[in-house]
């Protein structure tokens, strides 16, 4: 019986999900990869984050990625699970990056120049200027 469990997410763009998890310092591998699962079950992903026993893929599935793991394992796995608590907790955070990638690229691309800060409560704040 399998333990996979797939999540859909609103995340479209290979390029920036690979940005994402590389922000968030999640080495990740891509091509045609085997996910590994409980009791040797595995999955095929486009991109695949490694731990111990258990791993995290991203595949496309209706036009979107979605992220795809034996989720209990990768709680409990050793190299994972200090930094994935639950599925949600981890979506959350990878597609939370994604946003902030995807907007800075568009603001980029439409000429904004952008600066950085971080607030009291430790929040992003972007400030987008475009001079005319």
């Amino acid at each position: 019986m399998s333990h996979f469990a797939r999540v859909k997410t609103n995340m479209k763009d290979r390029e920036a999900v690979k940005q994402a998890l590389s922000e968030l310092d999640f080495q990740y591998e891509e091509g045609r990869c085997t996910i590994r699962g409980w009791s040797g079950g595995s999955e095929q992903a486009e991109i695949k984050i490694a731990g111990q026993s258990y791993d995290i893929g991203f595949r496309q599935a209706e036009g979107v990625y979605e992220a795809v793991a034996d989720w209990w394992g990768v709680a409990r796995d050793g190299r994972l699970g200090s930094r994935v608590q639950t599925e949600k907790q981890f979506v959350g955070q990878v597609t939370q990056r994604y946003g902030y990638v995807k907007a800075l690229a568009l603001l980029e691309e439409s000429g904004y120049q952008i600066t950085q800060e971080y607030d009291e409560q430790g929040e992003i704040v972007l400030e987008a200027v475009r001079y005319y």
